[in-house]
């Protein structure tokens, strides 16, 4: 079994550390911004980046950010879960990088606009309906707006650093305006009223896609995803396996939570090494022959009642 070790805290990979305030000898001033903190403080580091986890904060009731102004250094800023309903009080925070503003309930994207060093932005889980006035952060790689209530994907094509975008939980019925994020290579937009995959055709860079929606009935509109290496595609009504041909780097295919009886269509996908059919309508286990570097296989939920070719499979994990 392999154990994965806990990533060192530096400046180059904050983006898993999501509990931390990173910033640069501004303890005084940050104690003097939020009083009423309880915080613990790391000790220094050779390159004088300070960390306070957020987790062992009172600031679960913050409705507003207006006295953060001291801290011109700031990399990276957390306040998720507050009571924040407008995004204010950044103006000068400058050399912000990093910025997360999950489970609030922030109705309007405004005032972010100078961040033009921001690469990740985070705003999961409010109440926003437009994308808007995100033009000048071209510098942004990570976009998350999930859990929102945004109908139509507008107004990110000056974002053309964006590598992932997330648009999870939303009320968005058709894949429309991403032509201009060429570097995308992931798009997360499951959950959502979509009833057919199109308009994916530029992202030619894309190496992942999470999909879903209880009206999408098809695999269609991936023909020109020639890079995609996982597929996710959950809660759908498919009930075959098509269209999948083209997809000869793909290396994770996941279909569950949906109405597929047989296993065919998966022939020419050599390099596939994880298939999940979780919650499915499969009656036997066959059109796996091809697979030969198949490692992991999720079978369980389905209506299998006999074990049977898997013989030339070398399956480090099997799932029925």
């Amino acid at each position: 079994m392999k154990v994965r070790k806990k990533p060192r805290k530096t400046e180059s990979n904050l983006e898993f550390w999501g509990k931390y305030v990173y910033f640069k000898g501004r303890e005084r001033e940050l104690r003097r911004s939020l009083p009423s903190a309880r915080y613990h403080m790391d000790k220094p580091k050779k390159n004088k980046v300070f960390s306070i986890p957020l987790i062992n904060w009172d600031i679960d009731r913050i409705n507003d950010i207006k006295n953060l102004s001291h801290l011109q250094e700031l990399q990276f800023l957390q306040l998720d879960r507050n009571n924040l309903t407008q995004i204010e009080g950044l103006e000068a925070l400058n050399n912000l990088e990093i910025l997360y503003l999950g489970a609030n309930c922030i109705e309007q994207i405004q005032g972010i606009d100078h961040l033009e060093k921001l690469t990740t932005l985070s705003l999961r889980k409010n109440k926003i309906q437009r994308i808007e006035n995100l033009d000048s952060l071209q510098n942004l790689e990570v976009l998350d707006l999930s859990g929102n209530n945004i109908k139509c994907i507008e107004k990110l094509d000056k974002l053309t650093s964006l590598r992932k975008l997330y648009l999870d939980s939303n009320a968005i019925a058709e894949i429309e305006n991403v032509e201009q994020l060429s570097r995308l290579e992931l798009l997360s937009i499951t959950d959502n009223l979509l009833s057919e995959i199109k308009g994916l055709d530029h992202l030619k860079r894309l190496k992942e896609l999470y999909i879903g929606g209880k009206n999408i009935s098809n695999i269609r509109g991936l023909d020109n995803l020639k890079n995609l290496k996982k597929l996710v595609m959950t809660n759908t009504s498919i009930a075959d396996i098509e269209n999948l041909d083209h997809l000869k780097n793909l290396e994770l295919l996941s279909i569950t939570d949906s109405r597929i009886r047989e296993i065919r269509g998966l022939d020419t996908l050599k390099n596939l090494k994880w298939l999940n059919l979780n919650n499915n309508r499969i009656t036997e286990i066959k059109g796996l022959e091809n697979l030969t570097k198949l490692e992991t296989l999720y079978l369980s939920h389905n209506q299998i009642e006999e074990i049977k070719n898997l013989e030339s499979f070398s399956l480090s994990e099997l799932y029925l």
